[in-house]
């Protein structure tokens, strides 16, 4: 399982101090937040990416372990990579074999959380069209009362007219 790199997510370096995280925190928050973007679902990931990286890096015992969490990682990746250049190595003077059929790759849990995500997003955004469409419809299928503004303007009228009579009787 690969482990986020909240460094790379606010763009900085594993010696970063502290006031250099939030500052970077601030900056990166302040330019992709979700309501800044009107609620774009690719900026609400990078949000949540955002806090749950300073969350980790703000907290010296949580970055503590994390640090050594991504040692961990690399170390592991190392190996791998070794691993595979000796296979290579040893692959490159064997006879070549007879080709299997491989089985199909089984998804990632990572990929599966993708896939739910993406459906999400999908059916997020129908639900907004759809709302947006009701919405709509029922602004146009209101009748405009135009005869309101008659109304106003003979009220209005009967006002001033009644204004300038009194005035006319007062001097």
């Amino acid at each position: 399982m690969t482990v986020k790199d909240y460094y790379e997510v606010l763009g900085l370096t594993a010696e970063a101090p502290a006031e250099e995280i939030r500052i970077a925190y601030r900056k990166l928050a302040k330019a992709n937040h979700p309501d800044k973007h009107k609620g774009d679902p690719a900026y609400v990931e990078k949000f949540k990416d955002l806090q749950e990286a300073y969350d980790v890096l703000s907290d010296a015992e949580k970055r503590k372990e994390y640090d050594a969490q991504m040692a961990r990682q690399k170390s592991y990746n190392k190996k791998e990579a070794k691993k595979s250049d000796k296979s290579s190595d040893n692959s490159a003077q064997q006879p070549p074999q007879t080709e299997q059929p491989q089985q199909p790759e089984q998804p990632r849990p990572e990929e599966i959380k993708d896939l739910h995500t993406l459906v999400d997003m999908y059916f997020k955004k129908r639900d907004i069209t759809l709302q947006a469409r009701k919405e709509y419809d029922s602004f146009l299928a209101t009748p405009r009362k135009k005869y309101i503004n008659w109304v106003t303007f003979i009220a209005l009228l009967f006002f001033i007219t009644g204004v300038v009579v009194a005035m006319m009787f007062l001097n």
